[in-house]
């Protein structure tokens, strides 16, 4: 188990911890928390959690960071993986031709 450099991450409750192990096998839906941990701030993936929030993307759909990553653009019509649908991640990740 890697060490985790962040004095909030026992108390925490993001879905995203950017210290997390198997961080892509965490989902974050858009109405749940971001990290608020000044020096995490600049993550690109982090910048695009808190976009989703202020355009307020539908919060019936979820994210991993991988899916936040690959992500170019963000607005209102933004929609994650269904979480009905099995595999709904890979093809969301295949449609913008990310493995």
């Amino acid at each position: 188990m890697a060490e985790v450099d962040c004095r909030k991450y026992e108390t925490c409750d993001v879905p995203l911890c950017p210290e997390a192990e198997g961080l892509d096998k965490h989902l974050w839906y858009s109405d749940e928390a971001i990290c608020l941990v000044r020096r995490f701030a600049s993550l690109p993936w982090v910048k695009k959690q808190k976009r989703l929030q202020a355009v307020k993307a539908d919060n019936s759909y979820f994210f991993t960071a991988s899916m936040l990553k690959a992500l170019h653009r963000v607005t209102q019509a933004t929609r994650g993986a269904d979480p009905d649908s099995a595999g709904s991640e890979t093809r969301w990740l295949a449609q913008r031709g990310r493995p």
